[in-house]
């Protein structure tokens, strides 16, 4: 596999076998990072660090209305209610006085042993065919992902 390759539920790529006992198709899994002795298992599952953000989704709710998911691999405490998730949104390339912050909600997601935090922030009264960037954080460390473009 290329180096530099992370954990990741990968698309467009090569992708893991699912008719195979251990695949689950909601963990991520590295893909160069086996360390089993058996050729077959060409993944191995992980998770992301905890706390931080990851498999950020888009989802188009309306004609003026996006949704942004994440998860944090935190055994479900960031999904209480002193960790709210905040999201900053602003139009593309403006300052950082246009910044509009909007709070989410979030839940605990489980599956098998693992626990993570599942994380929703609604954008609301959006123009169509404007530009726009984002980005998340949780918690009361608010330590926010890189600022990521959109267009609606």
């Amino acid at each position: 596999m290329a180096a530099g390759s992370s954990c990741a539920i990968p698309s467009l790529g090569v992708s893991a076998d699912p008719t195979s006992p251990i695949y689950n198709i909601y963990d991520g899994f590295c893909l160069c990072d086996s360390t089993s002795e058996d050729p077959d298992m060409w993944f191995t599952h992980c998770d992301s660090p905890a706390d931080i953000p990851s498999q950020l989704n888009l989802l188009i709710v309306d004609a003026s209305t996006v949704a942004v998911n994440f998860l944090t691999s935190d055994n479900g405490k960031r999904s209480s209610p002193s960790n709210t998730p905040v999201a900053e949104l602003k139009l593309l390339g403006a300052d950082e006085s246009a910044i509009k912050t909007i709070t989410g909600f979030s839940e605990p997601y489980a599956y098998g042993s693992r626990v993570q935090s599942y994380h929703n922030v609604i954008f609301s009264n959006l123009t169509q065919r404007t530009d726009y960037e984002y980005r998340v954080a949780t918690g009361a460390d608010q330590v926010f992902t890189k600022w990521t473009k959109f267009r609606r």
